[in-house]
């Protein structure tokens, strides 16, 4: 899929990986704060900044779950060649399984305002009413695939120091109705 690149783009151009190799749940209360940058050959530009953050928050169902929000956004110098602004926005179980997923920004000249709810058939994607696609999908799934938000918090549990280099990690990964 398409999007698993830009999630790969994502987590390669995260400096700072100090919160990559800790294993483990994520914490309430906790902010990530990451610097996009851009780089082609010996040319190395920062390009934007994200901020993820973590709070506690409890099912209806009164299980505990994740609240994951993320901003990113491009630097005032880099808007000319390419301006971004996106909010993320995740509901997850304690095991990381999104139940709600919500995107909207602007990224180059494409805005996008989408609502994912998961539910035992796969994702439900709802369009809004800024985004440049209209009325509503569904995605079929077997309860495996991760959005934006769970899936870094999910990269980030698992266990790196035994990962061999070249090793493959599996993930479905949900993004843009695909």
């Amino acid at each position: 899929l398409q999007c698993g690149a830009f999630f790969l783009l994502l987590v390669a151009s995260i400096q700072g990986g100090d919160a990559l190799s800790q294993a483990g749940l994520p914490q309430a209360g906790e902010v990530l704060e990451y610097e996009i940058t851009y780089e082609w050959g010996l040319i190395y530009l920062r390009a934007g900044d994200v901020t993820f953050t973590v709070k506690d928050t409890c099912l209806l169902d009164g299980s505990k779950g994740w609240h994951f929000h993320g901003n990113g956004q491009s630097k005032p110098w880099w808007d000319w060649f390419y301006h971004f602004n996106s909010t993320y926005t995740s509901i997850a179980t304690e095991t990381l399984s999104p139940l709600f997923f919500s995107r909207v920004g602007i990224e180059g000249s494409h805005e996008y305002d989408r609502n994912y709810s998961a539910d035992t058939q796969g994702f439900f994607l709802q369009f809004g009413a800024n985004d440049e696609r209209q009325g509503s999908v569904m995605i079929e799934d077997d309860g495996m695939a991760r959005d934006v938000m769970s899936a870094v918090h999910w990269c980030r549990q698992l266990d790196w120091n035994h990962v061999q280099v070249s090793s493959v990690i599996p993930m479905k990964f949900i993004l843009d109705g695909a």
